[in-house]
């Protein structure tokens, strides 16, 4: 799986500097086919955990953004960048997005764990 979680330096992604197929997961979240949801949430939580495993070795546990959101902090820049998504989706319109985007989310935040428990409530 390559992805932007090769950019471990950037402290903050853009979709730009995200990889295509990574971004094609969030339209498929959306779809009213609920396979297709599932196989979508789970791409994106092996594309965060891959990510984030990285970066910790790469970079140490306690290492992670520097600026931007404190809960994120110890997460890998593709993995902070994957729930920051999800949960600006979960306000979706689109028929289907909601269900799939919570789902997703809570895939990624029990499958990463660099979200502290304090901080997954905000």
């Amino acid at each position: 799986m390559t992805s932007a979680a090769d950019d471990s330096t950037s402290a903050s992604l853009t979709a730009k500097q995200v990889d295509a197929n990574v971004l094609q997961q969030f339209w498929d979240l959306a779809s009213l086919d609920p396979s297709t949801r599932q196989k979508a949430a789970t791409t994106l939580v092996e594309h965060a955990v891959a990510a984030q495993e990285l970066y910790t070795e790469e970079n140490g546990e306690d290492k992670g953004l520097v600026e931007g959101d404190i809960a994120l902090r110890a997460c890998a820049p593709l993995t902070a960048y994957i729930i920051r998504r999800l949960a600006k989706g979960l306000g979706s319109g689109r028929e289907g997005a909601r269900q799939g985007f919570a789902a997703a989310l809570a895939q990624t935040l029990a499958a990463v764990q660099c979200v502290p428990l304090q901080h997954a409530h905000a």
